[in-house]
């Protein structure tokens, strides 16, 4: 487990019941409790599935029986059209173990890559690989990351890698917004507030250019 940030307020949460840890995952909650789930107040900290699992232990339990993980219900729409996806959570096998406990990290040690936006984070020079590791470039002076947000196309890979073919200097960057038809041609810096609209029009940025607090396109 690791602390909730406003980013992480869907994610899944662990909590005790007659002495049983157990693993609540946001399509289990009723609609009307949604707010009490997201909030940070009453679940501070939320699951990053990441499971550390003593084999012997294993051994033993399996010996017993399979394990009977909970089929959680996650309703979902996909091109239009309601779906309903059966899943089961690993995590939601300290269930079936006597004595399971949850470890809570450091924030620093949980960079989830779920969109583009993550993904453009993690390649910039934000963060230095060390020892197989991400860790914070001390020359970022900014305590926070920078709030990224893509619309489409850039929500899918290939159009991310086509706009991003050269991941620009991102140390003194406070939040990104980019939209439409854009492209890096080269090593780019952006800085402070920077909003990208190639929506009606497309925008290319020129190699060795620097972008900051500016809004292009309309």
């Amino acid at each position: 487990m690791t602390p909730k940030t406003d980013a992480d307020v869907k994610g899944g949460i662990l909590y005790e019941q007659e002495g049983q840890l157990k693993l609540l995952e946001i399509a289990q909650v009723p609609e009307e409790h949604i707010d009490e789930f997201c909030s940070q107040e009453k679940f501070s900290v939320f699951n990053t599935n990441n499971i550390w699992i003593n084999l012997i232990a294993l051994e033993e339990r399996l010996s017993k029986g399979p394990l009977n993980l909970n089929v959680i219900v996650n309703s979902k729409h996909i091109l239009n059209k309601p779906v309903v996806q059966l899943e089961t959570a690993i995590g939601s096998a300290v269930d079936c173990f006597e004595g399971s406990v949850g470890l809570c990290v450091l924030r620093e040690r949980f960079m989830p890559v779920k969109k583009t936006e993550d993904l453009l984070l993690v390649q910039s020079n934000i963060f230095n690989l060390l020892g197989g590791a991400l860790v914070r470039n001390p020359e970022r002076k900014h305590a926070d990351l920078p709030e990224i947000k893509f619309d489409v196309p850039l929500d899918q890979v290939d159009e991310f890698q086509k706009c991003f073919s050269t991941i620009p200097d991102l140390l003194e960057l406070e939040s990104l917004e980019v939209a439409g038809q854009v492209c890096f041609e080269g090593i780019a810096t952006l800085k402070g507030k920077v909003k990208l609209n190639g929506v009606n029009k497309p925008i290319v940025v020129e190699n060795l250019k620097t972008i900051e607090n500016e809004h292009f396109g309309s």
